[in-house]
């Protein structure tokens, strides 16, 4: 998806009270509270940064918005009326890129 940066300078007025577009960040490292509280308990801080890192960019925020306004769909027969029972869904791939993925109905949810 396109990004489009949003028009602040207008004929008419100036738009001020706008954030800025929050590109790449990392989850783990930006929240204090939880690292303070994963230090408490022993958590695996070195696989959580990683983990942050890889959630908190731009491309996943995007995909995770992908995968919401796209519903789990049934599909009971396919186009030649042979049964199928799959649902297919958008899941992000390891590049963080929302794909089309099709399963059996059964395993689903």
């Amino acid at each position: 998806m396109t990004q489009c940066n949003p028009t602040a300078d207008l004929e008419t007025h100036e738009v001020h009270n706008q954030p800025q577009t929050r590109g790449d960040g990392n989850l783990w490292a930006d929240d204090t509270p939880l690292r303070e509280i994963g230090t408490r308990v022993n958590m695996q801080a070195a696989a959580l940064d990683a983990y942050g890192h890889t959630l908190g960019q731009a491309k996943m925020r995007q995909a995770a918005r992908d995968a919401n306004r796209h519903d789990p769909e049934l599909c009971l027969f396919d186009s030649g009326g042979r049964r199928l029972d799959e649902v297919e869904c958008l899941v992000a791939d390891l590049s963080g890129i929302a794909r089309g993925k099709a399963m059996p109905a059964a395993k689903f949810g």
